[in-house]
């Protein structure tokens, strides 16, 4: 299958809008990445990227991030058994879905914008076991707080709103 390779660095200059007639676009290089390099001032640039750790034990990062330095300032974080990290995570991810940040991280649903729209719901779920066995447990959902110290602690919070609320 045809396929452009770039081995090197690949400054063309064009005009109007131009299309890769090709199946693939390669990047062969150590640490390959690509910057949306935003021509206007004060606007931000991203790049996208594998960062390669150079062992050669398939543990290189795929990762997306602002500026133009690739491999600085990363919002997405990607490993290669699939974890997924958010905020600034600039090594392997240690959870499934990992949340980095110096301040409490909110999962949520947007808040609809159209005037009388009920709110979309979130689910949170264990896995189920499959039928056709017998006595299986279903998955196990665990909320754990955080590890307090000294004479510090930790919660568990469940709020609800109440009818007639604003939600605000």
């Amino acid at each position: 299958t045809p396929t452009l390779a770039i081995d090197q660095t690949f400054s063309p200059t064009w005009t109007g809008a131009h299309t890769f007639q090709t199946n693939n676009v390669a990047l062969n290089k150590a640490d390959p990445s690509l910057v949306f390099n935003v021509s206007s001032s004060g606007d931000t640039d991203f790049w996208i990227g594998v960062q390669d750790e150079g062992a050669g034990d398939d543990d290189d990062l795929f990762y997306i991030g602002d500026g133009t330095s690739p491999g600085t300032n990363p919002f997405l974080t990607l490993d290669t058994s699939g974890k997924f990290g958010i905020g600034g995570i600039t090594a392997a991810p240690s959870y499934n879905l990992s949340l980095l940040g110096t301040s409490s991280q909110t999962i949520g649903v947007e808040r609809q914008t159209t005037a009388a729209t009920a709110g979309a719901g979130l689910t949170i779920s264990a896995g189920g076991a499959v039928s056709g066995g017998t006595d299986l447990m279903g998955g196990q959902l665990t909320f754990k707080s955080g590890v307090a110290t000294g004479t510090g602690y930790s919660k568990i919070i469940f709020q609800v709103a109440p009818s007639g609320g604003n939600g605000t």
